[in-house]
């Protein structure tokens, strides 16, 4: 499985309707909760905004990527989500893509892969502004996938 296939359009939030940050993470995961992936989505959320409160999500460029690794995860999870006016992350900076991602524990190696994939992806200009001016959710993930060779 390539590891971008849990990225797909209906896990895409846009725009997200939340303007504080932990109101958005909340609705990116709820996106996960009936999915069948995350077993306990009140440990997943309580876990993952835990998570966001000690480490933070290492804001750049206005890209926010927050990932949690669990037991609780059954199959790989990937939610995305755009605010085109920002979200005030707390800390200064201003976030307009929202990144979740959730992977099973047992998958280490394939986790850190998305993770630096996704990183690099959204880290480059031409693929964040595809990313912001797109219109639907298949072309945010079309932009995101084709940048990483994985459509």
């Amino acid at each position: 499985m390539p590891v971008l296939a849990p990225l797909t359009p209906e896990r895409v939030v846009l725009p997200i309707s939340s303007t504080r940050k932990v109101d958005a993470i909340r609705e990116i995961a709820c996106l996960f909760q009936s999915s069948g992936s995350v077993t306990d989505f009140r440990r997943f959320l309580s876990a993952l905004l835990q998570q966001e409160q000690r480490f933070g999500s290492g804001v750049e460029k206005g890209v926010a990527l927050s990932h949690y690794r669990d037991e609780t995860i059954v199959d790989p999870v990937i939610g995305l989500g755009i605010s085109k006016q920002g979200i005030d992350w707390g800390d200064g900076s201003v976030v307009n893509i929202l990144v979740l991602i959730g992977w099973p524990d047992k998958h280490q190696k394939v986790y850190l892969q998305t993770v630096a994939q996704l990183a690099s992806a959204l880290h480059q200009n031409s693929i964040r502004s595809k990313v912001l001016e797109a219109t639907d959710t298949d072309t945010i993930v079309k932009a995101i996938k084709s940048s990483v060779g994985s459509d």
